[in-house]
């Protein structure tokens, strides 16, 4: 399954062609904008002209949005049955992300240590996403609000190792995160003017340190 957002068909005239898109991609004229040109015109043993219609369409932005909900809800659904889990998915959408909480019996085999599992499962469904359904947003796994606890912490530990380097004008350095919670460091600490937040390292070895803006580094 994937995720078409522009269409091209041609047909005997404008009402034709959006026909064929329509029946061809499950949709309904409501759900889509279009623009029409003729783009051709011969003639049949030099007796009848023919006139071809080409129409191109893309699916309007919030019938969009829907279709990639239930395109991500079908997605985690696949997973977590095959991971045999009987669980409920929820999706809240929000600016740059969507996010996916599971909520259900065998939440601790989704999280997984650290939440291992929850990482290799939002890594899985974001390929999925991205590459078949097109998806812009980043998509964030979760379970029984096991991240949105954790990042929770992360944000008040760097809030207060910031207070700390304020004070002590020296660097701190914060290892142990993903990607997601080093993001949520540098975020939390952005606005402030008395601190700069870097990114050091390679892959899952990579650690955040955190600087008094007035020392040089």
């Amino acid at each position: 399954m994937k995720i078409r957002k522009e269409f091209e068909e041609l047909g005997k005239d404008e009402e034709d062609a959006i026909k064929k898109i329509c029946a061809k991609y499950d949709l309904t004229p409501d759900q889509i904008e279009w623009k029409g040109e003729v783009v051709s015109e011969k003639k049949i043993f030099g007796l009848l002209d023919k006139k071809n219609y080409r129409v191109k369409a893309w699916i309007k932005e919030d019938v969009l949005k829907e279709k990639e909900k239930e395109f991500l809800r079908q997605v985690v659904e696949e997973i977590v049955y095959k991971i045999d889990i009987f669980s409920e998915v929820k999706i809240e959408e929000k600016k740059n992300e969507y996010r996916v909480n599971i909520n259900g019996d065998g939440s601790g085999i989704l999280i997984g240590k650290h939440g291992k599992n929850l990482d290799a499962i939002q890594y899985l469904v974001n390929k999925i996403c991205h590459k078949n359904g097109n998806f812009k947003k980043r998509i964030v796994i979760d379970a029984e609000g096991y991240k949105a606890k954790r990042e929770e912490k992360v944000k008040n530990l760097a809030i207060k190792l910031g207070n700390k380097v304020k004070k002590s004008l020296k660097p701190v350095v914060v290892g142990s995160l993903n990607a997601l919670e080093r993001r949520i460091i540098h975020m939390a600490l952005k606005n402030d003017k008395r601190l700069r937040t870097k990114s050091f390292g390679k892959g899952d070895t990579k650690k955040i340190i955190i600087i008094p803006a007035t020392k040089k580094n």
